[in-house]
């Protein structure tokens, strides 16, 4: 899983591609990508759920 910001410059949210490279909105459980929020317990997190439950991203996606 890579975790990546996707939306329009200014509004991004944080989503992460999976192994099948569908983009998932991690907005729900992440609000920022930064070291308080990107830690041990927070990616421990993340690995207990499955990615497939995870909402796919609709959103323009912009890559920096």
């Amino acid at each position: 899983m890579k975790l990546l910001r996707v939306g329009e410059l200014g509004s991004e949210i944080v989503a992460a591609l999976d192994s099948n490279n569908v983009i998932r909105d991690l907005s729900e459980h992440i609000k920022d990508l930064n070291p308080q929020t990107i830690n041990e317990e927070t990616l421990n997190k993340l690995k207990d759920r499955k990615s497939t439950r995870l909402n796919s991203s609709h959103a323009n996606i912009s890559y920096a």
